[in-house]
């Protein structure tokens, strides 16, 4: 960190204006930076700011450190008594005018809070990990169905609504529930929930085909030759020996719904409020450091979520060696593991794309250049606050 970079921050104001405070706790608000001095005297010239209810113009001074004030020997000099705030990285001195009063201070370095951090965040967290326990849940329920009859047809039909993509299953949903009549249910988590089970229910259905391969059908046999029906046989045979693979299939869809933008962002349930429509909020908002604090807090939650389905897979594997799982299905157990790892890791990275030309322009009448200059976007451009249709740009 260096002050030259202190002052580009202050100058492009790239500082979050939504979230300052002066050691005091007051509330600041940065109506102009000023004129950046490259002279003797204070760094920046003419700026405004308001503090809590009182706007103040005057001069910005900033330093890494405010005890740099001391070293500089501002302190004896009166040039430096219309400073109106003292921006530093670190508050290691209170700074004082020649006549005594305290100068408002602004300090860049944030404090790491895991208590301030939860009070924010704490609510949507907490509403995204119930939507996704619910989720994990209604996957357990449906792997354990698809263990006790067979449901190949179904994991092709999840496996569609998968590559349909989130938007486009959110889009029908919305439409199915998005009325006056259905309202409590539609802003409640369960549409929500619909819509992570249709993305990634497949991870469920699969992990429960696969104790239909050719040692279950063993075991199964051997339940049915004793007099047990397919739900008896799955019930006292099947459910205890995989359920640590029926569970790490269940964690891992709740971790990917943690994740989960586009059908979370289009569907925004209201109760409870989640995590990620906020975070794309604040993306909009350039709440940095939020939308970094949060980001972090989303992927802990999958690396400990992720960690325990990878556990809850290795227990099972070790469980099931008896019923030569390892020798008939070791081997394909581990390409379908590096195979959702891989599709797991490409979900979660995952971003926009890197365009470097926006596809949309968007502006309100009045706000064009004065000089006559055109902004063009696609079959619209703009000249002198107006807004005209192009024939040209919009014939294909």
């Amino acid at each position: 960190m260096t002050e030259k970079f202190l002052h580009y921050l202050w100058k492009m104001k790239l500082l979050p204006n939504h979230q300052l405070l002066t050691s005091a706790g007051e509330i600041i608000q940065i109506i102009s930076a000023g004129d950046h001095n490259t002279d003797a005297g204070p760094d920046f010239l003419n700026a405004r700011i308001k503090i809590d209810n009182t706007e103040w113009a005057g001069n910005v001074e900033i330093h890494l450190n405010s005890s740099d004030w001391h070293l500089h020997h501002h302190d004896a000099d009166k040039a430096y008594d219309n400073i109106i705030l003292h921006v530093v990285f670190e508050n290691d001195s209170p700074i004082l005018r020649t006549d005594g009063t305290v100068i408002p201070c602004l300090v860049i370095k944030r404090r790491f809070d895991p208590s301030l951090i939860w009070a924010e965040f704490g609510p949507q967290v907490t509403g995204s990990v119930f939507v996704a326990s619910i989720t994990g849940a209604a996957a357990v329920v449906l792997a354990l169905c698809a263990s006790a009859r067979r449901a190949t047809a179904a994991v092709f039909v999840n496996l569609l609504t998968f590559l349909l993509g989130g938007q486009l299953v959110a889009i029908a949903l919305i439409r199915l529930y998005n009325h006056p009549s259905t309202t409590f249910f539609y802003e409640s988590a369960a549409t929500v929930t619909m819509a992570y089970l249709g993305r990634f229910g497949w991870i469920a259905l699969l992990a429960a085909t696969a104790t239909w391969s050719a040692p279950w059908r063993h075991l199964r046999d051997l339940a049915a030759v004793d007099g047990a029906s397919k739900l008896a046989a799955a019930r006292y045979v099947v459910w205890p020996l995989a359920w640590p693979i029926l569970g790490a299939s269940a964690l891992f869809i709740a971790t990917l719904s943690l994740s989960e933008v586009p059908a979370t962002v289009l569907l925004s349930p209201q109760r409870p409020q989640m995590l990620v429509p906020l975070l794309m909020t604040w993306v909009h908002m350039l709440r940095y450091d939020a939308m970094i604090e949060a980001s972090l807090l989303t992927a802990g939650l999958v690396i400990v979520i992720g960690a325990a389905a990878a556990l809850l897979y290795f227990v099972g594997v070790r469980s099931m060696s008896h019923v030569k799982w390892q020798m008939s299905n070791g081997k394909s157990a581990r390409t379908l593991a590096i195979c959702l790892l891989t599709f797991a890791i490409c979900h979660l990275t995952s971003g926009c794309d890197p365009l470097t030309q926006p596809d949309e322009i968007w502006l309100e009448t009045g706000t064009a250049p004065a000089d006559g200059s055109h902004v063009r976007t696609h079959g619209v451009r703009v000249e002198a606050g107006r807004i005209l249709l192009d024939p040209a740009a919009l014939r294909p």
